[in-house]
């Protein structure tokens, strides 16, 4: 009755659905994981403002102002070749700028390879200050009070080939910290 046909492989439409599943699955993918640079920048953007939040916190529950340190890479402990610093927290105690726990650091923060130096915009009271002027600084960028009042600190990522800022983390004066995610 039926003749079975001798045609062996896939019709063009098995085909085209094929590619076109394969098209649809590669694009989701390039979508969800995104630039690994705009993913670092903003991991470093969060935790940045997660410690800055702490930070906040400690000042109030043990009544001690809090400064903001930036400690370039001479003094860094960076084994590897790309140029790396760190911010770290310090408690004013006794009159003297008193380091805090190792995990209340941002260390390894790289100031070349994820970004360049001139990516990094740092302003303090209104006042932009460049990381050479940073290094030669030695006291705090910024300082949280235990009254709940702060310096005002903004830290911005920008895109060197645009200028547009892409991570944005704000501490305003009355010691609340913004993040802002530019990058989506």
């Amino acid at each position: 009755m039926y003749e079975k046909s001798s045609q062996q492989g896939f019709s063009l439409l098995e085909m085209l659905l094929v590619l076109m599943l394969v098209a649809i699955t590669t694009m989701m993918a390039s979508l969800s994981l995104g630039d690994d640079r705009e993913r670092q920048l903003r991991y470093q953007a969060k935790h940045f403002s997660a410690l800055m939040r702490v930070a906040v916190e400690t000042s109030a529950l043990n009544g001690e102002v809090m400064g903001l340190y930036f400690i370039p890479q001479s003094q860094s402990s960076s084994e590897d070749q790309t140029e790396k610093a760190a911010f770290q927290w310090r408690r004013l105690r006794d009159g003297e700028w008193q380091k805090t726990a190792d995990d209340f650091e941002i260390e390894g923060f790289e100031v070349k390879g994820i970004w360049q130096p001139e990516s990094l915009r740092i302003e303090v009271e209104g006042e932009f200050i460049s990381l050479s002027d940073i290094q030669l600084m030695e006291k705090p960028l910024a300082l949280i009070y235990p009254s709940g009042e702060a310096t005002l600190f903004n830290l911005a990522f920008v895109d060197s080939n645009t200028g547009d800022i892409q991570q944005q983390v704000i501490l305003d004066s009355m010691a609340v910290v913004h993040w802002h995610d530019g990058s989506s």
